[in-house]
This record gives C-alpha cells, sequence and structure tokens, in this order.
C-alpha cells in the first residue's frame, strides 16, 4: 500500500469521508502532472532522436528514409487530426528548396512524402497527394530524371479520377493546368505535336473553371500556360498554322498581363512579359518569311522569255530562248547585281542620267511579265 492509500484509509476509518477523498483527488492530480513532464521529456528525447536520424538519412542521400523519420517526427509531435496538413506543409517546404535551389535531394525527399502521406483511405487526401506527387515528379522530369514525366502525367491522371469537376471544381482545374504543363514540358522532350494537343485541352479545361474575376491569379498563370504550349506547337507547324498558333498565344498573353498588372504581381508580369516578347520577335519573323514566300511564288510562276548579258556599263537582250525556267530569286538576284554595278561605272562616269536610261531599257525588255514587281525603281533608292 502507497502512502497516499494509508492515509486516505485512514481518514475512511476516522468517519473523515470528505477528507479521504480530497486525498485521493489530489493525489491523483499530481500523478497525470508527473505523468505529463515524463511524456513531455520523454517526446523531446524521441524529437530529438528521430532528427538525429534525419540528419544522418540526409548525409547518406537517403530520401525515403529522410521522408519515413519526418513522418514519424511528425507522428510524435502532431495531433492526429492535423498529420496530414503538416506533412503536405512539410512536402512543400522540400518542394519549395528543391525547385528553387537546384537541391535533387530535396525533390526526391518531396516525392517521398508524397507518397507517404498519399497512403490513406481518404479518397480526397489520396488524390491531393497525387496531385502533390505529380508537381514534384514534373520538376525532376524537366531536370532530365527519366521516366519522371510519364510518372506525373500518370499522377495527374490518377487524381483527377477523383478530384471530378462537379465533386471539387478547384481542384479539378487545378490538376488539369498542372496535367497541361507535364505533357507540354513532355512533348518538348518527345517532340509530340499530339502531346502539345492534348496539353491545350487540358489547360482549355481549367479555363473553364478558372475566371479573371472569381480567381484571376489562377486564370492568369493557366492562360501564361496555355500560351507556352501554343508557342511550342507553333515551332512543329507549317508557315500559316505556326502563325495562327503564334498570335492565340500572344492574345492569351495579352490578356493575362492585363489581370496581372492589375494584382501587382510583379514576378509574374516580368515573366509574361518575356514571353510575349519572344513571341513578337517569332510573328515579325514568320511575317518576313511570308512576305519573301509570297513574293517568290510569284516569281516563280513567270517565265523567263529572254536572257541577258553586261556589256560597256549596258545591259542588253540576248536571242529568245525556248526555256521556261523561273526567273524569281535568280533574275532579281541578277539584275540586282548588275544594276548595282552599272549605278558604280555610271557613277565614276557618266553619271545617273545614264543608269537611269540603262535600266528603263533594262525592264521594257522585260515587259509585263515583271510588271507587279518591278524592282528597277527600287534598285536606284
Amino acid at each position: 500500500m502507497t502512502a497516499v492509500q494509508k492515509r486516505v484509509a485512514e481518514k475512511t476509518l476516522a468517519g473523515d469521508l470528505d477528507g479521504a477523498d480530497a486525498e485521493a483527488e489530489d493525489a491523483f492530480a499530481q500523478w497525470e502532472r508527473d505523468e505529463a513532464e515524463r511524456a513531455e521529456a520523454a517526446q523531446r528525447s524521441g524529437v530529438a532522436l528521430i532528427e538525429t536520424a534525419i540528419e544522418t538519412a540526409l548525409a547518406r542521400g537517403d530520401a525515403e528514409a529522410v521522408a519515413r523519420r519526418e513522418m514519424r517526427k511528425i507522428a510524435l509531435t502532431v495531433p492526429e487530426d492535423g498529420r496530414y496538413d503538416a506533412a503536405r506543409s512539410l512536402r512543400h517546404d522540400y518542394y519549395y528548396r528543391g525547385e528553387r535551389m537546384g537541391t535533387r535531394i530535396d525533390l526526391r525527399i518531396a516525392a517521398a512524402l508524397a507518397y507517404a502521406y498519399g497512403k490513406t483511405e481518404n479518397r480526397e487526401h489520396w488524390a491531393m497527394a497525387k496531385n502533390d506527387l505529380g508537381n514534384v515528379l514534373q520538376v525532376l522530369g524537366k531536370r532530365g530524371e527519366e521516366g519522371a514525366l510519364q510518372d506525373a502525367v500518370a499522377a495527374y491522371r490518377a487524381a483527377l479520377e477523383v478530384l471530378t469537376r462537379e465533386a471539387a471544381p478547384m481542384q479539378w482545374a487545378m490538376t488539369q493546368n498542372n496535367l497541361g504543363d507535364a505533357l507540354t514540358a513532355l512533348g518538348n522532350i518527345e517532340a509530340d505535336d499530339g502531346l502539345y494537343e492534348v496539353a491545350i485541352d487540358a489547360h482549355s479545361s481549367a479555363l473553364a473553371v478558372y475566371t479573371p474575376e472569381a480567381t484571376p491569379m489562377q486564370w492568369a498563370k493557366t492562360q501564361m500556360s496555355l500560351a507556352l504550349t501554343l508557342e511550342a506547337l507553333a515551332e512543329m507547324s507549317n508557315d500559316l498554322k505556326r502563325r495562327e498558333l503564334l498570335e492565340e498565344a500572344l492574345k492569351r498573353l495579352t490578356a493575362a498581363l492585363d489581370v496581372l498588372k492589375e494584382l501587382n504581381a510583379r514576378f509574374q508580369v516580368r515573366q509574361a512579359t518575356e514571353i510575349q516578347v519572344r513571341i513578337i520577335a517569332k510573328l515579325s519573323q514568320s511575317e518576313d518569311e511570308l512576305n519573301l514566300d509570297a513574293e517568290k511564288e510569284v516569281l516563280e510562276q513567270r517565265p523567263a522569255p529572254h536572257t541577258y548579258t553586261y556589256n560597256d556599263g549596258e545591259i542588253d537582250t540576248a536571242s529568245d530562248t525556248s526555256a521556261h525556267d523561273a526567273i524569281g530569286e535568280a533574275i532579281y538576284d541578277d539584275v540586282k547585281e548588275k544594276a548595282e554595278k552599272a549605278k558604280a561605272a555610271a557613277g565614276a562616269n557618266t553619271g545617273e542620267a545614264r543608269l537611269e536610261a540603262t535600266l528603263d531599257r533594262f525592264f521594257e525588255m522585260l515587259g509585263d511579265d515583271l510588271s507587279e514587281v518591278n524592282p528597277g525603281k527600287a534598285l536606284m533608292s
């Protein structure tokens, strides 16, 4: 019998029941306090030990061991109903550090954590863990880890089986946009325009939920993602289709920039502006190429009725030929070269008047064949 039990018995025998009751209550309260202190001390000791184990696993580069021990630490320090959120938050910390600092071990730990807290009976938690896993795998894939992008796509698609538009519209839209990003990255590696097409569908699905009024940041970032996919697909398309895709990408970026500027989202504004400038440059280049191609096509459709020679500063016609060779770039370059020589010679001898007359006579010889594309006056400028 303990001392407390002895005192309680004595007071009971003496008829002091209230005293006996108070004695027992006080003794139990003291035991609870002592146990709490012992449990707290034990927990501190356990946390210190598990943190040491985490450090050793980090030193060995064992991502799975780190994740497993981090989950045990959460079990020691976080109430059960908060452990899922704590694990997701911890995964985000490792993911952010790995993405920003380029540390592959942090990304692999983040992936292992997503695997770990994805082992749950809660279907929504499981699906969000798949989305989180996809985000990590996507970064690893973009950095060259073989098979990671394919696994990311599979993870997002698994999440979408649970995160439906009807049940969880915002999570569905987020996962659709993430899927589009992963498919675009995979398309960049495999040069597969079919992947870009599916990615465009995924981004467009997200934009069916996101709006500039209700979710302006998500809407603008998804528009940027869609613009990048359109740009990538444009690089695999013919000239006319390429221009259409680039113009659509530019339209998406312009709309996104309007919203981002209103939000004062400086980092995203800078990103969107850089993409916008690049696409404008490509459109300008595309327009120049289309103009040249159109001019060449017009010229190549005309036959060459004569051959020409350059004698003593003048351009003369020779006999007719039966050949109908293209006179596009070849004749134009030939004319330009000879005209420049004529201009130099004329300037040194009899001046501009002689060159002007010579060139006029030359283009009269060409007749109507080049009447729409007469470069004679341009050559004089």
